[in-house]
């Protein structure tokens, strides 16, 4: 399986080691193609991956993720991950081959988070925001880094109700102490 090293997968899968089948991450493969998922419950990845021929689906563990795409050479922009069986993952270092354990899919079950992808979107509800500019306000508005605090996003609309794609968008750290808030700009509409 190779995938782009610019998508840290594991960054989605929970940090708490006791939620077993959401502290790691998944690879399956079907009809329509191969893919990491990753949850921590509150947020979902999905990440298309180049399946290679006999790449067994299953879970990986998140640190084998880490490994895999610190130990290739900074000029390839892929990782890859060998998975020939239930159980073993293989990938390539500087210094050679490693293998790694895989969690037993066995006794492991993935939520099914298919159930909570929309299927679609009212047309018109769409605004492109830039991530770095959006993390460098909320930390300008001192929300801190945790679960547990989080910014509420205002957006305007039209004369004629609809979502206004190009009005600057309203945010506010959504702890009752933080009378902060900050405005950024959508970079694009569709």
């Amino acid at each position: 399986m190779k995938f782009d090293k610019k998508h840290r997968i594991q960054s989605a899968a929970s940090p708490d080691s006791t939620r077993y089948a959401i502290s790691e991450v998944l690879f399956e493969k079907d009809d329509n193609g191969a893919r990491l998922v990753a949850t921590d419950g509150r947020i979902l990845a999905i990440v298309p991956v180049e399946d290679a021929d006999g790449d067994v689906p299953g879970f990986i563990e998140r640190q084998t993720l880490v490994e895999a795409t610190k130990g290739r050479l900074k000029s390839k922009p892929d990782a890859q991950l060998l998975l020939p069986e239930e159980g073993k993952a293989l990938f390539e270092t500087k210094a050679g081959m490693v293998e790694a354990k895989r969690p037993d899919a066995e006794h492991l079950r993935f939520p099914d988070y298919r159930g909570v992808i929309p299927d679609s979107y009212p047309k018109g509800m769409q605004i492109t925001l830039s991530a770095s500019k959006l993390r460098d306000l909320i930390d300008a508005l001192g929300v801190a880094q945790d679960d547990m605090d989080g910014v509420t996003l205002r957006f305007q609309l039209d004369k004629l109700g609809q979502l206004d794609q190009h009005a600057p968008v309203r945010v506010q750290p959504c702890c009752a102490s933080n009378e902060a808030f900050g405005v950024i700009m959508p970079i694009s509409a569709e």
